[in-house]
């Protein structure tokens, strides 16, 4: 399921990917997440692709 709601080959994908290979000399990390963002109103509602890049959270909503 998860790669159907992204297409991986869009331009504006390789171009983020191919952004952080040249900062980080690392290859991006495609996982799924338990969280949501409001990135899920573009897929389902406007039928518009995206995606959602940034630092790793771990327990940002936890009581520590």
């Amino acid at each position: 399921m998860f790669r159907r709601v992204l297409d991986w080959e869009q331009p504006g994908i390789r171009m983020l990917e191919s952004c952080h290979r040249h900062l980080t000399v690392t290859d991006t990390e495609h996982y799924l997440s338990t969280c949501t963002t409001d990135l899920h109103a573009f897929h389902f509602y406007s039928r518009t692709g995206g995606t959602c890049y940034g630092p790793v959270a771990r327990n940002i909503h936890g009581i520590d």
